[in-house]
């Protein structure tokens, strides 16, 4: 089971370099940069500043809307919103080796990304939160398994990410809807010791 970690700034607590940092040291194999103020130059700025820490823990790092900044720090892949452009252009300008994700919400999300290499999906928001706020319905464990069964059907290879406001203690239920892992920015990033909480999670994974 795969843990997709997702940076955000925690009021003035950490940076998201910090926050990367801590991630990684809790043993975090993929980073997501998710910079959302300050445009693509912030971004680009910040990638700078975190992909060499991914490079010394054999980390991938994935930067989330910019694929040019993805493209220009070479990061290892893209991960694009329901809003964001379309995953083959991203593809093309990345290339075949690219990790290349996309969120889904609905039915129709999902068959918008037919006919596309996707390497995996973000299907969510599993519940309510602040990093997803513009996303509707709220899918919950029923949601996120009608989709795994959809995304099998429909773009068959793809692995599908539980994403939204997950908790530790949803893995269990989550585990059971047929995803292939978690991605997680609040429960980790505002923990008392995010490393600790990384670990933890990881730890639970593994044991599936």
């Amino acid at each position: 089971m795969q843990l997709h970690c997702i940076t955000q700034e925690v009021s003035e607590r950490f940076s998201h370099t910090e926050i990367a940092r801590k991630l990684l040291c809790g043993g975090a194999h993929w980073i997501q940069l998710r910079v959302k103020q300050g445009g693509a130059k912030r971004c680009h700025d910040i990638a700078t500043e975190i992909l060499p820490l991914c490079r010394a823990a054999s980390a991938q790092l994935i930067i989330n809307d910019y694929v040019e900044v993805a493209s220009a720090v070479g990061a290892n892949g893209v991960h694009l919103g329901v809003g964001d452009e379309h995953p083959s252009t991203a593809r093309k300008l990345l290339g075949e080796s690219a990790i290349i994700g996309a969120t889904i919400n609905t039915r129709s999300d999902i068959e918008r990304l037919q006919g596309c290499r996707i390497d995996y999906v973000g299907i969510g928001p599993f519940r309510f939160t602040s990093t997803k706020e513009q996303l509707a319905p709220i899918l919950g464990l029923d949601g996120i398994s009608e989709y795994c069964s959809e995304v099998r059907e429909l773009l068959p290879g793809t692995l599908c990410i539980a994403v939204g406001g997950v908790q530790f203690e949803d893995l269990n239920s989550l585990i059971k809807t047929g995803i292939h892992g978690v991605a997680v920015a609040t429960a980790i990033n505002t923990a008392n010791d995010p490393v600790r909480m990384t670990t933890k999670f990881l730890t639970a994974l593994g044991k599936v």
